[in-house]
């Protein structure tokens, strides 16, 4: 559980479910928390940067299913329902497990592999987020109607042939693709239907990068990619300063490194048809970037 003040957030307190305690539990402490009573061990831990005291809370696996709601219920009371609620999970085998709660807003997963069809119960489930970061390998296939497909910010580390699926049918706003193993073509087709004003209306942001030595099937392996000729059916422009800024500023929830900000001056500018929304674009032999400037962009110069 984490607490928020201004833009900074603190960890107040970490619950852990262990199988058995490893040293004698001589200080187990029966506590009433939202409206039920278990059993903790808990631990007080200070934090000198932010001079917090946190908690780590562990229970046994007894209480399993009603620790981690007996502290929302808690916080829910003392915060008048204003909860706003972030899942971190240490590997995705505890989806299954995780009990129900409310007004999940994003989930960060982590571990080394992902099944398909256990993140789509656990998004139906915790359905409504806005942002949802993948870490591990995803296997397995989606459903067409799959929830992941329209979180409006997705982050996948290791997409992998999952990407395939994840490209055509993204309706939300932002997404990252790392470690994909997908087609051009299908990013050909992303911008096609953005520009023709088909599909991908929401779209903000989309940045794909390749899994290490593998190459565009009907791409092109090539360090000096002509981005004018893979383009040659749009209607491109460099930039200019009058039509866009030159740095496109990346939504904090999709920053996943210590770049905040993107370089646009060497991409191109794209246009939807009938006038609309500004597009940049940039592609290597394994990358794909496409920003599109909100609004009307010289208004924000």
């Amino acid at each position: 559980m984490a607490g928020k003040h201004g833009d900074d957030m603190y960890l107040l307190s970490l619950m852990e479910c262990v199988s058995y305690y490893q040293q004698p539990a001589d200080n187990i402490l029966e506590l009433k928390m939202g409206g039920m009573v278990i059993k903790f061990r808990p631990r007080a831990m200070f934090s000198p940067q932010n001079e917090i005291v946190n908690y780590d809370l562990t229970y046994l696996e007894q209480y399993r299913d009603i620790a981690p709601v007996a502290l929302q219920n808690h916080v829910k009371c003392i915060f008048q329902n204003t909860l706003r609620v972030e899942i971190l999970v240490s590997s995705c085998r505890y989806l299954t497990n995780l009990p129900i709660l409310e007004n999940v807003r994003a989930s960060y997963l982590k571990g080394s592999q992902a099944v398909a069809s256990v993140l789509e119960e656990f998004l139906f489930v915790h359905n409504n987020q806005e942002c949802v970061h993948i870490v591990p390998f995803i296997s397995g296939n989606f459903n067409r109607n799959s929830e992941i497909f329209s979180i409006p910010k997705l982050y996948c580390k290791r997409s992998g042939f999952a990407a395939a699926a994840m490209i055509p049918s993204f309706t939300g706003n932002c997404l990252i693709l790392e470690q994909a193993k997908c087609d051009t073509v299908l990013l050909i087709q992303l911008l096609r239907k953005w520009v023709d004003k088909t599909a991908y209306q929401n779209l903000k942001m989309v940045r794909v990068s390749l899994f290490e030595n593998y190459y565009f099937p009907n791409g092109f392996p090539r360090a000096d990619v002509n981005l004018r000729e893979i383009l040659k059916d749009f209607k491109t422009k460099r930039w200019d300063r009058s039509n866009r800024p030159q740095i496109y500023e990346l939504d904090p929830q999709m920053v996943t490194s210590y770049v905040e900000s993107v370089d646009c001056s060497q991409f191109l500018d794209i246009e939807q048809e009938g006038g609309g929304k500004l597009g940049s674009v940039f592609i290597t032999h394994d990358s794909f970037e496409f920003y599109v400037w909100d609004g009307n962009p010289r208004s924000s110069l």
